[in-house]
């Protein structure tokens, strides 16, 4: 969004809350152009003592038969510490078919809301 003041121009950044965008977002930014990261699915879900979102996410590659880059990429993915204010990842599932061509990586995550993140001390 653009917004002009003074007759500069200045850049407003609307700050996401979406939280399956942020992780179309971390991911794209990882794995690079080369692959199209897109949200398949959420769905909420919730235990007794959380809830969040199972977000199913297809990440698709312009090179078929790269199994290998995939497997790699969703070994490190499952390390890598996502920047999700409020939330944090409880689970992640990488899965690549292996009917051929494999040129996709189908990912579940399952991210919870981080209820002591959130909690003002302040008060």
């Amino acid at each position: 969004m653009l917004h002009e003041s003074n007759g500069s121009r200045k850049l407003l950044i609307k700050q996401r809350s979406d939280i399956g965008a942020l992780l179309v977002d971390q991911i794209q930014s990882r794995i690079g152009s080369d692959y199209r990261v897109k949200i398949i699915r959420e769905r909420p879900w919730a235990s007794i003592t959380f809830s969040g979102t199972r977000h199913n996410i297809s990440i698709t590659g312009s090179v078929s038969n790269d199994i290998e880059f995939l497997s790699s990429f969703a070994t490190q993915l499952q390390e890598y510490n996502f920047h999700l204010p409020g939330h944090f990842v409880a689970d992640l599932v990488a899965n690549i078919p292996y009917m051929p061509p494999p040129d996709h990586l189908a990912l579940e995550i399952l991210t919870i809301k981080d209820h002591v993140a959130s909690y003002d001390r302040s008060v």
